[in-house]
């Protein structure tokens, strides 16, 4: 039995989305973009042009915050105002959104401490985490059912039952031009 792999890339449209889904389509790799409404509001067409050619849009937030950061209030916002943005993007390319996705941007899932994201010690934050998830589930938001993934780490930390979408390797291209090595080792 096969696998199945999901890309998945986030913070678009970028500049060079349009490059990027022209050559996954070339390829036959389906992806999810997961875009924050306010690159959204820049590039619509960009977006238009993916979802014509069969690609979905998943929410990253409207302007990508920690939403540990935030408020409830300011969460739910950052969640609800993408997802008018996006359900619009799709009415206007005449496509039915085929499912409503969402990524936590930098993988903040709104614990009160950014670093119990895995396992909210807090019960302040095992409370928010709970109120985002429930907000999301109202809107309709869904997981996938990611049946083959044996990781330990995500197994524990519950992340199969969270509505949202979180990775399981993350190539760290976003890294290549920092002038410091991230993980402290020279090159």
């Amino acid at each position: 039995m096969g696998k199945t792999v999901y890309l998945t890339i986030d913070d678009g449209p970028s500049k060079d989305m349009k490059v990027k889904v022209d050559y996954l389509l070339s390829k036959n790799i389906p992806a999810v973009w997961f875009c924050t409404g306010i690159n959204l509001e820049k590039r619509t067409n960009y977006a238009l042009y993916a979802i014509k050619k069969g690609y979905i849009i998943g929410n990253h937030s409207y302007n990508h915050p920690h939403f540990s950061n935030l408020t409830l209030e300011e969460c739910y916002e950052q969640i609800k105002k993408t997802d008018e943005i996006i359900d619009k993007i799709y009415q206007k390319a005449n496509v039915i959104r085929p499912a409503k996705f969402f990524r936590f941007p930098h993988g903040d899932k709104s614990s009160l401490k950014y670093d119990e994201i895995f396992e909210p010690h807090e019960e302040k934050g095992k409370i928010r985490k709970e109120k985002i998830q429930d907000f999301l589930k109202k809107l309709g938001y869904v997981q996938p059912k990611f049946e083959g993934i044996t990781y330990k780490y995500y197994k524990k930390a519950g992340l199969l039952d969270d509505v949202d979408w979180y990775w399981t390797y993350d190539v760290l291209e976003y890294y290549i031009f920092e002038k410091e090595n991230i993980f402290g080792i020279d090159n």
